[in-house]
């Protein structure tokens, strides 16, 4: 299988889906609906959130949230940081899935972005670093 393999291959392929079955009207149906006709490399920051947040398809959310954490720190769908804690929930329970040789490159860079960043207000520092403690938290354990 190429590095472009869509959604939809993947959902008819391993779990035997038919889009016409999926499309639903709550907005996570709807979600779910637009997300599995993507290519991994079409999935936006709301999309790797959400599957990180219903811990679905984590072979590709993984990498992608990393990948981006990497490159921005700060990421969120709505507040900054918010990629890392949700990152946090996810490599909680997936112990296996912790990254420590992308672990190190993300703290040293977010160790240096926090120090140039430009804060909301002090809560927004405090709560950015109590995520960042809770991620670090996670490599210490193992």
């Amino acid at each position: 299988m190429t590095q472009h393999r869509t959604w939809t291959y993947l959902t008819h392929a391993y779990l035997d889906l038919k889009l016409s079955e999926i499309k639903g009207d709550s907005p996570l149906e709807c979600w779910f609906y637009d997300m599995i006709q993507k290519r991994p490399d079409e999935l936006t920051l709301k999309d790797v959130s959400h599957m990180l947040r219903q811990e679905i398809y984590l072979d590709i959310a993984l990498p992608n949230a990393w990948r981006r954490i990497l490159d921005d720190p700060f990421c969120g769908e709505m507040y900054d940081g918010q990629m890392v804690e949700l990152l946090s929930r996810v490599l909680k329970t997936h112990v296996q899935e912790r990254r420590r040789d992308l672990y190190i490159p993300f703290i040293e860079k977010a160790t240096q972005e926090m120090n140039k960043h430009e804060w909301v207000d002090k809560e927004d520092e405090k709560e950015f670093k109590m995520s960042i403690k809770k991620f670090s938290d996670l490599f210490m354990e193992t």
